[in-house]
């Protein structure tokens, strides 16, 4: 099996200098990485928020901005679904800026699929279960990215990667629309090895974050990713659940996101956080994010964070990963 080279007529139309993909990652995809990644025909997503906090006006400079820098064939747009229950526009307003594509999270997604189509935009949507499968393939979609419950941030908890993706693989023979949905993994994969194992599990492309936040170029603190390196083993290293967004001060997120344990973690989370202590506890995370006391902060990451052993530029790490798709 060559892993550099597509093996789905739409990745392949990507031009792509390998099958890989960069989450979209608010907070730590910045600016600097998504042209660096396009310019090495590597694409990724401009992430937009899950509320409406990052303003229209915002993403429009900042992706105006990206796209005279880099290079618009590798650059698309994330939209959580979360959002546009609040502001519905939003979407309209996402398609006037003439993405490449459009990435999909966390809700029902079929009517601005068919808009995608109608524009001549690529959809991607990003699921965890079976029903989500089926309304992806009911609304045309172009991509399913099958991440796996080993995904930092906020992910589906039903299944894993290996469970997804022969899975969704075989359903589409069987419905035979194998080469009309390209299917991606996304979760847990930070090296060519994993990468390695993506594929032959049926991945006609790779999808990575955690890898991507530690690099030079990622928005993410200093201080989490010395944090993240000093993980010795990725046993009981992170934890999926609700009440992370909650520390954070934000409203309960329709799915549950993975976090490294720290004294935060395992002083609130493992030990049940309660209306009445849940004040006091937003009070000590934001008192930890003034004094930049990790040990209190919330550090999202892959369940995988144990392999990654060092920062690179991300022209070093998709060099990397190619050189070793051997």
């Amino acid at each position: 099996m060559n892993y550099r080279k597509p093996s789905h007529p739409i990745i392949e139309k990507l031009d792509l200098k390998i099958p890989l993909f960069i989450a979209p990652m608010l907070g730590v995809t910045s600016e600097a990485l998504i042209i660096s990644a396009s310019q090495e025909k590597t694409f990724s997503f401009l992430p937009t928020g899950a509320s409406e906090k990052l303003s229209k006006d915002i993403i429009q400079e900042i992706y105006e901005n990206i796209v005279s820098k880099g290079n618009s064939d590798y650059i698309g747009i994330a939209i959580d679904m979360n959002r546009l229950k609040v502001d519905d526009s939003f979407f309209d307003f996402v398609l006037s800026l003439k993405p490449k594509a459009i990435w999909f999270s966390f809700g029902e997604v079929s009517s601005y699929i068919k808009k995608c189509k109608q524009n001549n935009v690529l959809a991607f949507t990003q699921l965890n279960t079976f029903k989500e499968m089926q309304d992806a393939i009911d609304a045309d979609v172009d991509v399913i990215v099958a991440q796996g419950l080993e995904a930092g941030g906020h992910t589906g908890n039903k299944n894993s990667i290996v469970s997804l993706l022969p899975n969704i693989k075989d359903y589409l023979g069987k419905i035979k629309k194998t080469n009309q949905i390209a299917v991606l993994a996304a979760g847990g994969i930070v090296d060519s090895r994993t990468f390695k194992a993506a594929r032959v599990l049926g991945a006609d492309g790779v999808v990575m974050g955690t890898r991507f936040a530690l690099s030079y170029e990622s928005d993410y603190p200093e201080r989490y990713k010395n944090n993240i390196l000093n993980v010795k083993n990725n046993f009981d290293a992170t934890l999926l659940s609700y009440e992370a967004d909650l520390i954070m001060g934000r409203k309960k997120h329709s799915h549950q996101g993975r976090a490294l344990i720290n004294n935060m973690i395992n002083n609130t989370v493992t030990q049940n956080l309660t209306e009445n202590n849940l004040s006091e506890t937003q009070k000590k995370y934001q008192q930890a994010i003034k004094n930049h006391n990790v040990a209190y902060e919330i550090i999202w990451c892959s369940q995988n964070v144990g392999l990654i052993k060092k920062l690179l530029s991300v022209r070093d790490i998709i060099k990397q990963i190619k050189d070793q798709l051997e």
